[in-house]
């Protein structure tokens, strides 16, 4: 069975080489390959057939120490998975972790999307952070992708506060880089919900994220301010609410707004929300294009 879904990953992954983030896949998909191979091919397989019935009632199974353990496991594990292996069960993975996690690594490949449709990409790499803790010292790694016009799209980048009133690094969640210039969405699965069942006669859905909160936009404030060379920072929020909220900057040094909200929600197969998308493209469309000859 662990034969059969390393190929299916290998069948995946030639259809689809280029768009991998991981360019050691390949290769370590044919070692595991390799080593299980070997495996199924021990001589202590010979005498073992496959499993027709689990013989729950045996009191060595139930009883003798080291049996009983691995029985009570395997109970556990039965009453607790459902799993289909047959289907490509990068589903049954992620469900693995907490959605606002997931909400965050579904943003940056939206936004991935959209740079891909208007660049060409070079590279792709991880990128290493040591990170300064008055009581300990770690190590953080995030991702860059390199595109051609100098755009570099960043996954969990650490930047050192450049102002002392910020006492630890900043770790956004999306940064996208032209030269010098850079934007940063921070994806935020959160917001406020209605407090009323109805308002204006339309019921509305208990537990719906509607708009943004002001705390993740004084978030996005810290971001421009302790930053450098951050023209523009946005929360990508799964809220219904479409008039997106922009707070443009004072000092004009830049044409292209300073904070705000974008609303981004999951739609059909998990595409972005085709309202959602149209503001957000629009948005990085215009921080791209601010940096080219005679733009305003």
């Amino acid at each position: 069975m662990l034969r059969h879904k390393i190929k299916v990953f290998q069948n995946t992954l030639r259809a689809e080489s280029r768009w991998t983030l991981n360019q050691d896949l390949a290769e370590d998909l044919e070692k595991l390959e390799h080593g299980l191979r070997r495996f199924a091919q021990a001589g202590l397989w010979r005498d073992v057939g496959q499993m027709r019935f689990l013989p729950a009632s045996s009191q060595i199974l139930q009883r003798r120490e080291g049996y009983r353990e691995l029985f009570r496991l395997n109970a556990l594990l039965t009453l607790r998975t459902q799993c289909n292996f047959d289907l490509p069960d990068f589903a049954c993975i992620l469900e693995t972790k907490d959605t606002p996690t997931l909400y965050e690594y579904w943003a940056f490949f939206v936004i991935k999307d959209l740079l891909d449709k208007r660049f060409d990409m070079r590279s792709h790499d991880i990128v290493y952070y040591e990170v300064s803790d008055p009581k300990e010292r770690k190590i953080l790694f995030g991702r860059v992708l390199s595109y051609k016009e100098d755009v570099r799209l960043y996954f969990n980048r650490t930047f050192s506060a450049r102002l002392e009133s910020y006492s630890h690094d900043l770790r956004p969640d999306i940064v996208i880089e032209q030269g010098h210039r850079r934007l940063i969405l921070d994806a935020k699965f959160k917001g406020s919900r209605p407090e009323e069942s109805f308002n204006g006669g339309e019921e509305k859905i208990k537990g719906t994220i509607e708009s943004w909160r002001k705390e993740d936009i004084d978030k996005m404030h810290a971001y421009r301010d302790a930053i450098v060379d951050v023209q523009g920072a946005f929360i990508l929020f799964p809220g219904t609410e479409t008039e997106n909220k922009l707070f443009l900057p004072r000092d004009k040094v830049n044409s292209f707004p300073g904070v705000g909200a974008l609303a981004l929600r999951p739609g059909t197969d998990a595409n972005a929300d085709p309202e959602g998308i149209e503001v957000v493209a629009k948005w990085l469309n215009a921080f791209l294009d601010a940096a080219q000859p005679g733009a305003g």
